[in-house]
């Protein structure tokens, strides 16, 4: 794609990536040269210049690109800004509604240790099933974590794992006490 192109612009990636979006919504059709294969690998192509990436435009505009450029560049950093005639950011848009002031918020606290309880209650029982003599902690304690699932609103991570784990855990137990037993009572050692 090198032919009838011109580089208007060479600077970080990001910048690069910033100014050739800009230039293609001004209907300046842009693109950077072997971005893929610079991201893939990146001392092949890029050499020494590895983390500088080019801007092309076609040479019918790379007149109008470089103005737009030079009107938007400032200081080596690129700013950020819109079209005229359009909406300043970060208004809305036809359409658009704006978000809850709590949209970002976690959950509150007591739900995040509700959370925290259920899933530690969790991560014991996945311990314990895997020691044969974890088996009374097991049973002890899937009660107890039944009831912290059922108050919070979805299932810890774990969840599946850890009601395999408590289900599979007496079966568990069961075949590796097998040996003692046949050993220790009487008769069936002999």
């Amino acid at each position: 794609m090198g032919l009838g192109m011109t580089t208007v612009f060479m600077g970080s990636v990001g910048e690069a990536a910033a100014i050739c979006a800009m230039l293609e919504a001004r209907g300046i059709p842009a693109y950077i040269p072997d971005e893929l294969a610079r991201t893939l690998v990146p001392f092949d192509v890029g050499g020494l210049m590895v983390l500088d990436r080019a801007v092309q435009v076609p040479e019918s505009a790379a007149e109008r690109a470089r103005e737009y450029i030079a009107g938007h560049h400032g200081e080596g950093e690129f700013a950020a800004s819109t079209l005229e005639g359009s909406d300043p950011v970060g208004a809305l848009r036809e359409g658009e509604a704006e978000l809850p002031a709590d949209y970002f918020a976690g959950p509150p606290e007591e739900e995040r240790e509700r959370r925290a309880a259920a899933a530690a209650l969790g991560r014991r029982i996945l311990w314990a099933s895997i020691l044969p003599i974890g088996l009374p902690f097991v049973l002890l304690q899937i009660g107890p974590y039944l009831r912290a699932v059922e108050l919070l609103k979805e299932k810890p991570s774990q969840h599946r794992l850890t009601i395999q784990a408590a289900l599979l855990s007496p079966f568990w137990c069961a075949g590796a006490w097998l040996p003692v037993w046949y050993y220790l009572l009487p008769g069936l050692g002999d």
